[in-house]
């Protein structure tokens, strides 16, 4: 397949991972074996975690982790390219470094006013607890497409989630519409719509 053959687009999470003790459920109110948004009892979780002397970072996030994978799978670098927006911050340029690492061209709209958004992994007797805080993650604008025309006009599928429904659906009737007019594969997992979300026609 050639360079840019994907192009998947969503929420892009920096994964900072731990080996955790009960005292840190405990202390932020996490319930083992589930996922969350984070509010205002998580405050300070990301940053204790990376203290962790076993700290791991990943690029995660629905669609980001699909790219990893189909990179890991086809064994091609830059095959998959991956839209989203993150903080102009250091962990913004830790999101980008770990997802370089895994071959993902990523084409990251950066936020100067909003945090790069992260999610505290927590691991407890091989189970994982996620709290996720969007942060930039939910700020991406449709003008971004328009510098990065070149890759979406590269791109033979292009797959979002969910997730992005709420934060840019108009983002994705782009997509749709552009994958419609020029032969693309368009896909569109709403597995994770927890709430009713507009509806429009792509035409």
């Amino acid at each position: 397949m050639e360079s840019g053959a994907v192009l998947t687009i969503g929420n892009p999470l920096l994964d900072i991972a731990v080996v955790a003790p009960d005292s840190l459920f405990q202390k932020y109110s996490v319930v083992p074996a589930t996922a969350c948004l984070a509010d205002e009892k998580h405050e300070g979780l990301y940053e204790e975690i990376k203290k962790f002397p076993d700290v791991v970072y990943t690029a995660g996030g629905s669609a980001q982790n699909t790219a990893r994978t189909i990179s890991w799978v086809l064994g091609q670098p830059g095959i998959v390219t991956y839209v989203g927006c993150i903080g102009k911050d250091e962990n913004g340029k830790k999101l980008r470094e770990v997802a370089t690492q895994d071959s993902v061209n990523v084409q990251y709209l950066e936020d100067e006013t909003n945090v790069t958004g992260t999610c505290a992994v927590l691991i407890k007797n091989h189970e994982r607890s996620l709290v996720a805080n969007l942060a930039a993650a939910s700020h991406y604008k449709i003008d971004h497409l328009k510098s990065i025309q070149e890759w979406i006009n590269k791109a033979k599928v292009i797959y979002g989630t969910g997730f992005f429904v709420t934060h840019s659906f108009e983002s994705l009737i782009e997509l749709g519409n552009q994958a419609i007019a020029n032969d693309k594969v368009f896909m569109l997992s709403l597995i994770h719509i927890s709430e009713p979300t507009r509806q429009a026609e792509i035409s």
